[in-house]
Parts: structure tokens; C-alpha cells; sequence
């Protein structure tokens, strides 16, 4: 503070970032309005659609009666003529009877063991379908692990055909799982945005804060030594240097 001119130049910047902390602080602290119902692009969201998981236990016997001679036929590859004829329209799009006769499906292999498939999950349930997960396990001497499908049954007049089938997870001898944990999965949220913050959005707000509190701080010394020491920017008046004494200038002399 002996300089005129660099307090002139301390408490101007001084002014200048305590202006610009004030502005972060409020943008970080604002909270951001969104309209319920929109998404980021500003269209309205779209809900999801509602999860039926009642299944009349006559479809239920159907659809049993379905997986137990498709995933054998089709999935084990073991009468693929068969597989034809229980699938839907949607799986029989764009290949014919004699590709699947030659191993060339959209089916997916799989060394499958048993002859029952009844402990489906049901995923999704209207009138005339039903989607489901099914976990098959492999025979012996195989390397592989179990496997998770997801598929989709259908109606068609009075008889019930496999429409789509895909591997959703598969499992090493571990049990531990390459695809996505949750094959089932609870009830589909409303889409509401939710108003809790992320952490790294809580870190990021505590850092800016700290930063900001840190520029305030240092107009708030200025101001503390401005009142102290008087204005640091003034010249203070020169005072006379005191005469020499009397011995010293006869010493002189």
C-alpha cells in the first residue's frame, strides 16, 4: 500500500472480481426451471407405455405349450421345419423355409437343455401378445453358460407363434453376467425429471462457491486497510526533516 498507484490498481480489480464472483455465484445457485412434461429439445415428452404383467392362466398354458416345441426346434436347431411353422410374421420377415433348413435364421443357436420352458417371466401382456424372459441352460460337456432371452408372442386366430426372440444376457460357468443385469425390470417410470443433482454437479457448485467466497474476501481487506490507513491512493503531505543537533554540527565545524 506505500505505491499510489498500485492501490489504485488493487482495489479497481478488486471491484472487478468481486462483480464477476457475485455473477457466477448467482448463475450456479439459480435453480433451473424446466417445463413438467418437455424434454431438453422442447417437444413434449413422450410417456411410457403402461406394463401389463396379468397373464390369464389359459394364455399362460398356451404360450407354454409355443416355447416348448420352438425353443427346441428353432433355438436348438433340431427341426427347423418346425420352428417355420411356429413363427410369426415378424420373424419369418425377409428369409424363407430353405435358409432356415440351412442354418441361416434370425434365431439364435444355443445348446439348450430340457423340454419344458415354463418359468418365463413376463415382461408385457395385452389381448393378443405377450412378452417375455426366459433363462435355458446348455447341455452337458458345453462351454457355455446359461443364457437369458427376451421374445414375443403372438395371436393369430386361434393359435399363438413366436414373432421375436434375441439374446438379451449371456452367462459365463461363474455366473457372471455380459449383458444387462435388470432382463426383467420393474414398473416404466413416469418420466418426470427428477430435481435431485448429480454429485459431480454438487462438487462442481462447492468449488465454485469456495472460489467465489476467496474474491470476496480480498475487496473486504482493501476495504479494512482503506479505513485503517486512510485512502492508499492520496498523497500524504511531505513533512521537514528534523533540524541536526547542536553537537553534530559543531563536530562538523
Amino acid at each position: 500500500m506505500s505505491s499510489p498507484r498500485l492501490g489504485r490498481r488493487l482495489v479497481r480489480w478488486s471491484i472487478v472480481l468481486a462483480g464477476v464472483g457475485a455473477t457466477v455465484l448467482v448463475f450456479v445457485l439459480a435453480p433451473e426451471t424446466k417445463e413438467p412434461g418437455k424434454a431438453a429439445t422442447g417437444k413434449p415428452a413422450k410417456l411410457a407405455r403402461p406394463v401389463n404383467l396379468r397373464v390369464r392362466p389359459a394364455e399362460r398354458r398356451a404360450v407354454d405349450a409355443v416355447l416348448d416345441r420352438f425353443i427346441p426346434a428353432g433355438v436348438g436347431r433340431r427341426a427347423m421345419a418346425t420352428a417355420w411353422r411356429l413363427a410369426g410374421p415378424e420373424l419369418r420377415a425377409g428369409s424363407t423355409l430353405r435358409q432356415w433348413r440351412n442354418d441361416v435364421s434370425p434365431i439364435p443357436y444355443y445348446p439348450v437343455a430340457g423340454e419344458t420352458f415354463h418359468d418365463w417371466m413376463t415382461l408385457d401382456a395385452g389381448p393378443n401378445f405377450v412378452e417375455f424372459a426366459l433363462q435355458v441352460f446348455p447341455r452337458r460337456r458345453s462351454h457355455l453358460g446359461a443364457w437369458s432371452f427376451s421374445g414375443l408372442v403372438v395371436r393369430r386366430g386361434s393359435h399363438w407363434l413366436v414373432d421375436r426372440l434375441y439374446t438379451a444376457a449371456t452367462y459365463n460357468r461363474a455366473g457372471a453376467s455380459t449383458g444387462p443385469p435388470d432382463l426383467v425390470g420393474g414398473p416404466v417410470s413416469s418420466g418426470a425429471p427428477s430435481t435431485r443433482r448429480s454429485p459431480s454437479a454438487g462438487l462442481v457448485a462447492a468449488i465454485v462457491c469456495t472460489v467465489v467466497l476467496v474474491l470476496l474476501i480480498m475487496p473486504a481487506l482493501l476495504f479494512s486497510a482503506f479505513l485503517c490507513d486512510g485512502r492508499p491512493w492520496r498523497r500524504r503531505p511531505t513533512r521537514p526533516l528534523p533540524p541536526l543537533p547542536v553537537s553534530a554540527l559543531s563536530r562538523r565545524g
